[in-house]
């Protein structure tokens, strides 16, 4: 009776899980493989119809033809007026191994060459042939959540202190990323807290925000080199200061 009721709540949470990834299906897939030693993954999925998420929230995630049953969590980098979803996946257990390799093997012919180039791939899994090929079949994506966060709640306040370590970093790159949505949507002085649109500056406290990012690859600069540059092309008043540290 004892453990009666632990494997039904368990049983049902599994349950509700599966049933609410097939609901809030993932259509259009876009991966990108850097190589190793970086050995990252980044996805980039359309947002399922009704989904809405905060900056700082995780989702968790499951690819059948790596593993049927295994759901892991994972930090959404992109921001929540993105049109899709996007997470950063450091290769450093069996599963994530996996699920890179089941991507890298889907990617363009892998030759000596291309082993030290970043590969890509994207598709639609309503659009695409079964089978690549006649052998591989794309890997399916299912995703559930969003789950909250302390970080989500970083809009209460006027000054952040972002600091990440090596893949770390994940749920900063998505605050990161809203902050510069919310500045190009309040035109003005945001740092100094008067922006020309005054309706929607009170739910848009933060006026400073510091990110301070150490790691230890040279090659993991370039995970993030697109918010990096968009925060140097967009963020004309420094309210962003970005500090990149790499390290032994």
């Amino acid at each position: 009776m004892y453990l009666a009721v632990p494997m039904i709540v368990y049983a049902c949470e599994r349950l509700t899980r599966t049933l609410r990834s097939r609901v809030r299906a993932v259509h259009k897939v876009k991966a990108v493989v850097h190589p190793d030693p970086a050995a990252l993954l980044s996805l980039h999925l359309s947002k399922p119809e009704g989904f809405r998420y905060k900056s700082g929230q995780y989702i968790f995630v499951k690819c059948p033809n790596v593993s049927s049953f295994e759901w892991h969590p994972f930090s959404i980098t992109s921001a929540p007026e993105d049109d899709y979803v996007s997470v950063h996946i450091k290769a450093m257990g069996d599963w994530t191994k996996d699920l890179r390799d089941a991507f890298l093997k889907v990617c363009e012919p892998l030759t000596e060459e291309k082993k030290t180039e970043i590969l890509r791939v994207e598709y639609d899994h309503d659009k695409a042939m079964p089978t690549l090929g006649g052998r591989l079949k794309y890997p399916t994506v299912l995703i559930d959540g969003p789950y909250g966060a302390p970080a989500q709640d970083y809009k209460q306040y006027e000054t952040l202190l972002l600091v990440g370590l090596g893949i770390g970093a994940t749920p900063m790159i998505s605050i990161i990323k809203d902050i510069i949505n919310n500045m190009k949507r309040l035109p003005g002085d945001i740092e100094s807290g008067n922006p020309s649109d005054g309706s929607r500056s009170s739910s848009f406290r933060t006026r400073r925000a510091y990110f301070y990012w150490i790691t230890r690859e040279q090659e993991s600069l370039e995970w993030f080199h697109g918010i990096m540059d968009e925060v140097a092309e967009t963020d004309k008043q420094g309210v962003i200061e970005l500090h990149v540290h790499c390290t032994s």
